[in-house]
């Protein structure tokens, strides 16, 4: 179980993972939604994160 506090530490790290992600990067997986646009679908490098790396 993870704290509130845990889990909105955690959304911090994944916006910051979703703002420096691009297609193509070689560190994020993306796909398409239903009117065609790019959605960020994996990150592949979360375990920099700290919070995540603990999580391995």
């Amino acid at each position: 179980m993870f704290a509130t506090v845990e889990i909105n530490a955690m959304l911090a790290d994944v916006a910051v993972m979703h703002d420096e992600a691009r297609p193509g990067d070689g560190r994020s997986w993306w796909g398409r939604n239903a009117d065609g646009e790019e959605v960020l679908c994996r990150v592949l490098d979360a375990n920099r994160f700290e919070r995540f790396h603990r999580l391995s």
